[in-house]
């Protein structure tokens, strides 16, 4: 079956030799990365579906594996605090979201249940606390949600809700947290007619209230795929896919400080696809 390798490049530029650290016979795909402080190594993957934990230790030694979900896991976002806490989200084939939390002591809390309304396109983000926030598309809404220092999940709030008109649909959606609290939020209306997807965008200020939804991109092509980044001063830069000009290139804006939008840039401008 497929397995998942590691490898590292150290400071000199060599790299190891890769490491199998999937060695059962069950197929192993889709890992996700991330390194705290210490330089321990966490990572999630789906084994037959199933979600999957390991992690390497400053030592170099691979911890067990370790299976998160016991239903088909799907949509898996994954955050690590620089203390080693490990945050990870996943819906399941019923669409409903979980989430489960790995202590820096290393021991794994209960799994808790998010939602139950048709969760998918799952995103995590951690905010200036370490708490985890959680956004997800329902298919008509968007909608977050955040874990309170007392471990307890907010009811979800929607960000954005779409009519149903049997064309359109809102997904993709992407958060960030800033440092000040202000949570930044994009997605893509996808619909099958280019003229009906759009980039959007949101943010909820640092004393809860949420801004009016605006449109980034009302461009006449496809538009979707969205990324969102913020730099260290605050300022939201979102890339698409967009096939305005004929064929797909990577558009570009980014919100000011003053709040107005910059963009959007043709940023690849190439001749094909």
């Amino acid at each position: 079956g497929a397995d998942i390798f590691y490898a590292r490049r150290d400071p000199g530029g060599a790299w190891s030799s890769p490491v199998n650290i999937t060695t059962s016979a069950r197929e192993s795909f889709f890992p996700l990365v991330r390194v705290d402080q210490v330089g321990r190594v966490h990572v999630v993957y789906r084994e037959d579906w199933r979600l999957t934990y390991t992690c390497r230790a400053s030592n170099g030694a691979w911890s067990l594996p370790l299976q998160l979900s016991e239903a088909v896991a799907a949509d898996v976002s994954l955050a690590v605090t620089a203390a080693g806490e490990v945050h990870v989200v996943w819906r399941d084939d019923g669409y409903h979201l979980f989430y489960a939390q790995r202590a820096a002591d290393g021991a794994w809390r209960a799994t808790q249940e998010i939602s139950t309304t048709g969760a998918e396109a799952v995103r995590l983000a951690l905010d200036s606390n370490d708490l985890p926030l959680v956004i997800w598309s329902t298919g008509l809404a968007i909608e977050v949600s955040q874990r309170g220092f007392d471990g307890v999940w907010s009811a979800p709030q929607e960000v954005y809700r779409r009519e149903p008109d049997g064309l359109t649909s809102v997904g993709q959606p992407q958060l960030a947290v800033a440092e000040n609290g202000v949570l930044h939020v994009v997605f893509a209306t996808i619909a099958a007619y280019p003229d009906r997807t759009d980039i959007w965008y949101a943010q909820r200020r640092s004393d809860g209230a949420w801004s009016e939804v605006q449109t980034i991109a009302a461009t006449p092509g496809f538009s979707g795929d969205p990324l969102l980044e913020l730099d260290n001063t605050g300022v939201a830069h979102v890339l698409w896919r967009d096939g305005t000009p004929g064929n797909d290139e990577v558009y570009y804006a980014r919100l000011r400080p003053g709040g107005a939008w910059e963009g959007p840039v043709n940023v690849s401008a190439s001749v094909g696809s």
